[in-house]
């Protein structure tokens, strides 16, 4: 919802499109008004943007939040847009997302359901900010082995990520924040952090949750919160830094996703274990949400790292097995602790090669080690690592448009050129560093 020049809620949406070479990061197409948040308004206003811009036949796959409006099984934008463009499409729900509903699944169980636009408890910690000694924290210290392996995969992870950032482009400074908080709060951190003071507490504001949970709990002795608060803490915290963080900070990996995904998995069903409140309420998010361990997208796993040589055998064995359909009918999902990836191949999986005009047999029925050696691997592969699986590009169409509505022009025509003018600008100058300015 965006205000318009007379102060009135308009509803807009941002379009972008992604995809290699040129476009990995995102390119907009549009953020135009809709009469309503519907499904319907929104596919339609797709369907004219990819229209307008020739794109349409390009389209393998969507990425949206995970809204009623969205998801619909009968009056979802996803179905109503595949429809229009008469051919059905991957269905990335964005990651991201998933992962802030299970963290407020997670929060509302540990300190009951907030009101109010904005959490009383961050407020808090914002205002008291100035008078904390950041020099006097408290750790989080692990007994369980388990917990400790988990500790240790944790600190190895985010120690690598934080040690090529110039790589790794999901390390927002937020994200950043978050791994060296986790790190700090295993007591892996520099002997005299810098902190970053808190700021926005409103609900919309989803990394706030993350980072303020681990800031309260290392001053929590300072802070005066009674017992019952500092074990709610000590539980909040283990979850965050033992097994959410590096599924957040992985998310945007469409290659692992689902491996990442199946893993989280096993390590709630064995989290509940230590904390079965906590373990509920993220699985029963989860449960709702398996976008990437469906059929069509678990064949993604062939394209990843993260996946041992054997079990990316195992999912080529499986697809091999399966017939080419047309037209797969669907078959329900049953996760159990034990599952592998390729207990999750139907004939539904040949989806993906069929939108990207692919046949992946002749290097399927090869050993997993010479698959790089394969022109057709490599295509897959590249688009794979290529694919946008959080909706974090999205973000920029709303920014430039809650910045620009209403400020240069009243004309919509003339809003959505400049709107691609921003967009160029920016991308031609990303800072106004003296190396930004010597490329142009």
């Amino acid at each position: 919802m965006i205000k318009d020049s007379l102060g009135t809620s308009e509803h807009r949406l941002a379009i972008l499109v992604s995809g290699g070479p040129d476009h990995t990061g995102g390119k907009l197409l549009a953020v135009p008004t809709i009469a309503d948040g519907t499904g319907l308004a929104q596919a339609e206003a797709t369907a004219t943007a990819l229209d307008d811009w020739g794109v349409s036949d390009n389209v393998v796959g969507l990425c949206y939040d995970t809204t009623s409006s969205n998801t619909g099984r009968l009056k979802g934008a996803v179905v109503k847009l595949e429809a229009m463009l008469e051919k059905k499409l991957l269905r990335l729900e964005c990651r991201h997302h998933v992962l802030e509903l299970v963290l407020g699944a997670v929060s509302t169980a540990l300190f009951g359901p907030t009101s109010g636009p904005v959490d009383a408890k961050f407020q808090d910690l914002k205002r008291r900010w100035p008078q904390l000694d950041t020099s006097e924290m408290r750790f989080l210290f692990i007994e369980d082995s388990w917990l400790q392996e988990l500790r240790d995969a944790t600190i190895e992870q985010l120690q690598a990520m934080l040690a090529r950032p110039g790589k790794d482009h999901f390390l927002r400074e937020d994200y950043r924040e978050l791994a060296q908080l986790v790190l700090l709060v295993l007591d892996v951190g520099p002997s005299r952090p810098r902190f970053r003071r808190p700021g926005a507490c409103h609900h919309a504001r989803w990394m706030a949750k993350v980072l303020y949970y681990i800031k309260m709990y290392l001053f929590a002795g300072q802070l005066g919160y009674d017992a019952q608060e500092q074990v709610r803490l000590r539980r909040m915290v283990t979850f965050i830094a033992l097994i959410y963080a590096r599924a957040w900070l992985t998310a945007p990996l469409a290659a692992d996703a689902p491996v990442r995904d199946l893993q989280l998995y096993r390590d709630l069903q064995r989290f509940r274990d230590v904390d079965q409140p906590v373990a509920d309420a993220a699985l029963a998010v989860l449960r709702r949400h398996t976008a990437y361990l469906q059929p069509q997208t678990v064949v993604l796993s062939l394209a990843s790292d993260a996946v041992g040589e054997g079990e990316r055998q195992a999912l080529a064995e499986a697809l091999l097995s399966q017939p080419e359909s047309a037209d797969p009918e669907d078959a329900a999902l049953c996760l159990e602790r034990h599952t592998q990836l390729a207990d999750l191949v139907t004939d539904a999986s040949w989806q993906l090669f069929q939108l990207l005009k692919l046949d992946p047999r002749s290097w399927l029925r090869q050993p997993a080690c010479a698959w790089e050696d394969d022109s057709g691997y490599t295509r897959f592969k590249t688009f794979v690592r290529e694919l946008n699986v959080t909706n974090d590009v999205a973000e920029r169409g709303v920014a430039m448009i809650e910045t620009f509505a209403n400020t240069v022009t009243q004309d919509e025509d003339q809003l959505q050129w400049l709107l691609q003018a921003v967009e160029d600008h920016r991308k031609r100058l990303p800072s106004f560093k003296k190396s930004a300015l010597d490329s142009l």
